[in-house]
């Protein structure tokens, strides 16, 4: 009789390559099981870690997945939907997609035949709005109302999470609300700059001096929103942006 916890001897093997437009490759080889499905966690954990949400996994050279195996990915990919991104599965072998019918789980995941078509599926995502501010109900709140105009927007903390997530993802505009941009935002929206020149920015304040302004415009800033104008003013800003 076969021992329980005999480990399997057949390898996970695991290759990651990054593509375009911030979209990481994973391609598995051999089997996900009850032993080797801990391997694949160990994969997605530090990427997630890095702001990374978009995943092509390709499954064209894995003989046999577990259910084990296939928790690793329901439970990234609840996360990842939260923050916009999305593990798109390409080229499964008829005995994992017998695995994800016998789960019933099939209509959870977005499968794809290729890589290229995988691609394309990311590359139709909408505009990303990427916000920070000192209060998280104005970035919680201007996320909801831009989701209503069917545009995509992330709210961030800190200046390192949003320039962590700039470093391997895609941006259309950068809103910073704040009532006194400081040493920290500054040295943000230089560095935001660097990453990507042609990223517009967006100051959301109450008054500021021409002196500040000034400042600003000259470190990337193309735009500056009265907080007292609304969102209606502030998306109007935004649409001319993503449409100019």
């Amino acid at each position: 009789m076969e021992e329980l916890n005999k480990p399997s001897p057949e390898l996970l093997e695991v290759n990651i390559r990054q593509e375009q437009e911030g979209v990481t490759t994973i391609l598995l080889s051999g089997v996900l099981d009850n032993f080797s499905y801990m391997q694949l966690e160990r994969v997605f954990d530090p990427l997630i870690n890095q702001h990374i949400y978009k995943f092509i996994v390709d499954l064209s050279r894995i003989d046999r997945i577990s259910s084990a195996g296939v928790g690793v990915f329901l439970s990234k990919l609840r996360l990842i939907r939260e923050k916009n991104g999305n593990i798109i599965l390409i080229n499964p072998m008829p005995e994992v997609m017998k695995m994800f019918a016998k789960l019933g789980i099939t209509q959870y995941f977005t499968i794809a035949k290729d890589r290229q078509a995988a691609m394309s599926l990311f590359n139709v995502l909408k505009p990303r709005v990427l916000v920070i501010s000192s209060r998280p109900e104005f970035g919680k709140n201007l996320v909801g109302y831009l989701s209503q105009k069917n545009r995509e927007a992330i709210s961030f903390a800190s200046a390192k999470d949003i320039l962590d997530h700039l470093k391997t993802n895609p941006a259309s505009i950068l809103i910073i609300e704040t009532e006194i941009p400081d040493t920290e935002y500054e040295e943000m929206i230089k560095t935001a700059k660097e990453f990507k020149p042609n990223l517009p920015v967006i100051v959301v304040s109450g008054y500021l001096s021409a002196e500040t302004k000034d400042k600003l415009t000259k470190l990337g800033v193309s735009d500056f929103c009265n907080k007292m104008f609304g969102f209606d003013y502030l998306g109007a800003i935004i649409e001319q942006k993503l449409t100019s």
